[in-house]
């Protein structure tokens, strides 16, 4: 069995920060309310917090956050219960949406890596137009004046990356040699 190895603050505030939005879409799953949900995560943060020395590093921690969240989903629940304004969901309904909520956060960290994988198989100024795009929030009009085509030529050449991309990322699921994956963009 490990003991709890404290992480220095700056790294366990680095894996917080990171599984924000991960932990905010388990939590909205659960509650299906926008405030609900941003009034959980700053609870799980804090609880997340008082808790850093009982990480174990190297261990699951978005397992350890999410059954953190999961009960402070449950706790926020009952208050509103308790408060007469809507009912409490049943413990076999949290389970099973926590359940779902797990299979849907892997499902998407898989095809995330995925695509980061794919993306390598771009050629460059395929992969200039997704970062320009994507990562740099360019409108296509702008990205077509600035290279002289017209916006639906260039809606039509970001289509067919983000068709190829995600085909990579469907053949890579179902083949686990990533080095066979051939990249076509027509």
């Amino acid at each position: 069995m490990m003991t709890a190895v404290p992480l220095q603050n700056h790294a366990f505030d680095d894996l917080i920060i990171e599984f924000q939005p991960r932990l905010l879409a388990f939590i909205y799953s659960l509650c299906k309310d926008k405030n609900q949900a941003q009034d959980v995560l700053q609870n799980t943060n804090v609880i997340l917090w008082s808790k850093r020395d009982q990480y174990e590093m190297g261990s699951n921690f978005k397992a350890w956050a999410f059954q953190i969240a999961y009960f402070e989903v449950k706790q926020a629940k009952r208050k509103v219960y308790n408060s007469k304004e809507t009912s409490l969901l049943d413990s076999e309904l949290m389970e099973s949406l926590q359940t779902e909520a797990n299979r849907q956060d892997e499902h998407y960290h898989i095809k995330r890596n995925k695509l980061k994988e794919c993306l390598t198989k771009l050629d460059y100024e395929q992969k200039v137009l997704i970062i320009d795009r994507y990562y740099g929030n360019e409108s296509v009009q702008i990205m077509a004046n600035q290279r002289g085509v017209s916006p639906n030529t260039m809606a039509k050449q970001l289509y067919r990356i983000r068709k190829a991309l995600m085909q990579c990322i469907e053949k890579q699921i179902q083949e686990p040699d990533f080095n066979k994956i051939e990249l076509s963009v027509q």
